[in-house]
């Protein structure tokens, strides 16, 4: 498949513990949980930003536009609560892209994200 064949539809992706899938509003008290830890920003560049401090924000029509950057909600597979997010984004030639990610703080330290990267690089190479 090509990027082209994403621009609407995400995929899913899973490992042994994680779903990586598009969020959804239903998710919005999940993300409310951990977004406004101040511990997230220290290395994020930037301080909270709207859609950090009102993540219902994230599910308004302007925010829904077909595009060839990836943006996954990473949702634990025991409980299908979302943790935290991951993004593949201005992707150049179709072979070169940044990355980001974040995860809720009372689930650091435990792989995850290491588990969450792992299956993101798979799915891009």
């Amino acid at each position: 498949m090509s990027l082209k064949d994403y621009l609407t539809k995400k995929p899913v992706l899973e490992t042994e513990r994680l779903i990586l899938r598009e969020l959804r509003p239903e998710d919005t008290d999940d993300l409310r949980e951990w977004l406004s830890d101040p511990g997230l920003y220290l290395y994020w560049g930037k301080r909270p930003g709207r859609h950090d401090l009102n993540p219902e924000l994230l599910f308004t029509a302007a925010n829904r536009k077909p595009t060839k950057s990836f943006h996954w909600g990473i949702a634990s597979k025991k409980d299908n609560k979302v943790i935290g997010e991951f993004w593949v984004y201005l992707i150049e030639n179709d072979r070169m892209a940044k990355v980001s990610y974040r995860l809720s703080p009372a689930c650091q330290g435990n792989g995850l994200m290491a588990e969450a990267l792992k299956s993101v690089v798979d799915f891009c190479f």
